[in-house]
């Protein structure tokens, strides 16, 4: 996890942001861009969408614990429900959140 987590945060340190100083990592920010396929992101950022998808794809793969049978489009709905539901820790890294939700989603054991 901890590799993941490295190799996330060096992405995140050089992509740049247009228009900002500096690069907002939040949940505020990424969650617009993760949409559906199909969907138009803000300001037709195709480019951002991608790496939303991206980031839940290698979270997914990393983790080790989605069943084969479940789709990108779906991970990325439950890290889109999971934050959204969740609007107190918008100002949060977006992939500690989007961790949260496939590990709660497919990782943990549910109890009963």
């Amino acid at each position: 996890m901890i590799r993941w987590l490295m190799v996330v945060a060096a992405l995140l340190a050089v992509t740049p942001a247009e228009g900002a100083s500096e690069f907002d990592d939040s949940a505020n920010f990424f969650l617009p861009y993760c949409v559906s396929q199909g969907q138009i992101p803000p300001h037709n950022d195709y480019a951002q969408m991608s790496f939303c998808w991206g980031l839940v794809y290698g979270m997914a793969i990393e983790l080790r614990c989605v069943p084969l049978e479940v789709t990108l489009g779906q991970e990325v709905r439950v890290v889109v429900k999971y934050i959204t539901a969740r609007p107190e820790r918008m100002h949060e890294p977006f992939v500690i959140l989007a961790d949260e939700a496939i590990r709660t989603a497919w990782c943990e054991p549910l109890s009963h």
